[in-house]
């Protein structure tokens, strides 16, 4: 029987507001717990309670005792606490209490929202305590109680306040669980979405199944019709033929009926008749017409099998849908423009359709179709330069070798063909290969030029073949510069691309960061500004440099007076003291985009190997050659075989961005 609540408040301390701990009796009979008295009498002196102190006072034993047989009874009706975070109703049988959260959890929350581990590792855990019911304390309680401690009043009231931490830990954990219950809902609606689409795609299927099935019904039956009108008919000629030959028949066991009746008058007259008339009568020739009666042939099981195989609809399947994957775009200087286009196609053997159109300037559409087209790439031969294309793919059959040995490709057909999605595209503009020449009047007086102006070298090297090179100028343009420069500037053309190759034999002692050769372009006007082409502000180039035991390829941006973070190396001094290196460059007018590449990886796919931002137009070529007493070196202008694909991705990534950056 659970106690009412005037006997708990009949057992509670008036200072403490908890159950009597050691009641002590004062003279005035009134009862307060041990410690509380203590507490009181350091703080006061007007007390006297005698001279032994709170020690002195007798204990209510009476008191003691009920409060005791309170407890005990208290205990044994409390019920073990349910669940404080379940979600089911009615919640669950407490399984563990933590003292760190307050809270008392069943064995399934527990696992889910208490797991051991992380934060929650050095929690003390405990089994769960009968639930007690925490006291609320009213002011008349407070007012009503004679001599309370109002700082230990505040002090219990406070400590039956939610902590700050425990109220944090609290909103936490009440976050977990709406998150983990918004998650268990979206797990749900994933599941139901999961069903629902397994079940509309198993629909699906089955349409489809009885779609097929009804096709090779239709199939099976046409071809059955086929098969039995045959039949038909070659029994009709067979039947036709046999009524002849009956009637050919009969017509001559007519004749041999006469003639034996003539012969039987004849041999009463004439014993001796000849018979040789009986050979008139042709049933030799009756029976060879017997052979060509049609009969009908017996039905094989070879035969079947090859009826199975010439049935149209065994032989046509689902036509996989091809995908364009990429459509790269070839650089080129003339004719037409180069498209390589890749698609998937997972089956093998599979025919394809290239179709690609362009709306002229004149509304007209401009087709271009390739039809039987094997593999996963083709490459397309497109009239247009600079123009948009439209882009399709279609699977149109598949190619399959014979049954047997020497029969020629047959190529099997689908019911209608799968085409891909459209794609757009922009062919490139033509890239202009420029063929450079030095000019023979306005170089270094140092500098020899060949007889072509195709190739430069220093004329104090000891190894210098000066046998066809022009001689030196006396009208210099360069003087500072031990270097020489292109004919010309670069024509006003949209896309230029050339190409350099570079050799160098160390023959002394080239001394660590000596300077070898240095190449590129500059404003024109402002070669001879700087003794070196890789320290004139208005030049962009690439030079050769001795680091250590490595020759290093490193780039100048002469505008940013920066030396750009990549090097590249390109010889070890230890192994090998001679070179030969080919460059590309390629300058973009519209978009002041000068880049220098390498042509010679991967079969001419190239690489770039420093960019450039021009700022500045009106560019001329311009080299520098220097330490000839310890280098050979020479640079010479190559026509260009074989514009490098990395020069289209070039084109294709600064087009993109200008588009992006177009206003709209």
């Amino acid at each position: 029987m659970a106690a009412s609540p005037r006997v708990t408040e009949e057992l509670t301390c008036s200072i403490c507001l908890e159950l009597f701990d050691h009641p002590l009796l004062l003279p005035c009979a009134h009862t307060f717990c041990r410690q509380c008295l203590r507490d009181f009498w350091t703080r006061s002196t007007g007390a006297l309670v005698g001279k032994e102190g709170v020690d002195g006072l007798p204990k209510n034993t009476t008191l003691s005792n009920i409060i005791l047989s309170f407890q005990e009874d208290g205990q044994r009706q409390k019920p073990v606490p349910d669940c404080d975070v379940c979600d089911v109703e009615p919640p669950r049988v407490g399984f563990k209490s933590c003292s760190e959260c307050y809270l008392t959890y069943c064995k399934t929350c527990f696992d889910q929202l208490h797991p051991m581990r992380g934060a929650f590792l050095h929690h003390v855990i405990t089994s769960p305590a009968p639930s007690e019911q925490r006291k609320v304390i009213h002011a008349d309680t407070v007012a009503q109680s004679p001599r309370v401690d109002s700082r230990k009043v505040i002090r219990r009231v406070r400590s039956m306040s939610p902590l700050p931490k425990e109220q944090e830990y609290a909103d936490r954990l009440r976050r977990s669980i709406t998150a983990k219950r918004k998650e268990m809902r979206e797990t749900l609606k994933t599941v139901q979405d999961l069903l629902k689409s397994t079940e509309d795609e198993t629909e699906d299927q089955m349409k489809q199944i009885k779609a097929l099935s009804s096709r090779l019904h239709e199939a099976v039956a046409e071809r059955e019709g086929a098969m039995l009108a045959g039949c038909t008919r070659r029994r009709h000629e067979a039947v036709t033929c046999c009524y002849g030959l009956i009637s050919d028949a009969q017509a001559l066991m007519l004749e041999l009926d006469l003639l034996e009746e003539k012969f039987g008058q004849l041999l009463i007259k004439a014993p001796m008749v000849d018979i040789s008339q009986v050979a008139i009568v042709k049933s030799t020739t009756l029976r060879g017409r017997l052979h060509e009666v049609p009969r009908p042939r017996p039905l094989q099981t070879v035969h079947v099998q090859q009826v199975l195989r010439d049935m149209d609809f065994l032989r046509e399947t689902e036509i996989p849908v091809p995908v364009i994957t990429d459509i790269l775009p070839r650089p080129v200087s003339k004719g037409p423009a180069v498209i390589e286009v890749k698609w998937a196609g997972p089956v093998a053997g599979t025919c394809y359709r290239l179709t690609a159109w362009r709306k002229t300037q004149k509304g007209r559409t401009e087709r271009l179709v390739v039809d039987d087209v094997t593999g996963a790439c083709h490459v397309l031969l497109l009239p247009g330069v600079d123009v948009q294309y439209h882009l399709l793919a279609a699977a149109i059959g598949k190619k399959g070798e014979g049954d047997k040995p020497g029969v020629a490709e047959e190529v099997t057909t689908y019911r209608g063909e799968a085409i891909s999605e459209e794609k757009v595209f922009r062919t490139l503009p033509y890239v202009n290969c420029l063929s450079l020449r030095f000019d023979t009047t306005y170089c270094h007086k140092l500098i020899a030029v060949s007889s072509t102006r195709e190739e430069v070298m220093h004329r104090k090297c000891k190894l210098a073949n000066l046998s066809d090179a022009y001689p030196a100028s006396t009208c210099r343009r360069l003087d500072t510069l031990e270097g020489a420069m292109a004919d010309t500037p670069f024509p006003p053309l949209p896309h230029m691309y050339w190409e350099v190759v570079v050799h160098f034999h160390v023959i002394g002692r080239l001394d660590d960061t000596k300077l070898i050769c240095d190449f590129g372009v500059c404003k024109s006007g402002m070669e001879d500004s700087c003794g070196l082409v890789c320290d004139n502000h208005k030049s962009y180039c690439c030079y050769l440099v001795r680091r250590q035991r490595y020759i290093n390829l490193e780039f100048w941006n002469g505008p940013n007076q920066e030396i750009l973070a990549r090097a590249l190396t390109v010889a070890d001094l230890q192994r090998d003291n001679e070179k030969t290196l080919k460059l590309g460059f390629y300058l973009d007018t519209p978009r002041r985009l000068f880049a220098v590449v390498n042509p010679a990886v991967a079969a001419g796919s190239g690489s770039v190997l420093a960019q450039f931002h021009v700022k500045f137009a009106n560019l001329v070529f311009l080299c520098g050659l220097y330490c000839p007493d310890q280098v050979l070196a020479t640079i010479k202008h190559v026509p260009v075989v074989n514009i490098p694909t990395i020069v289209a991705k070039l084109m294709r990534a600064h087009s993109a961005a200008a588009e992006g950056a177009a206003p709209r």
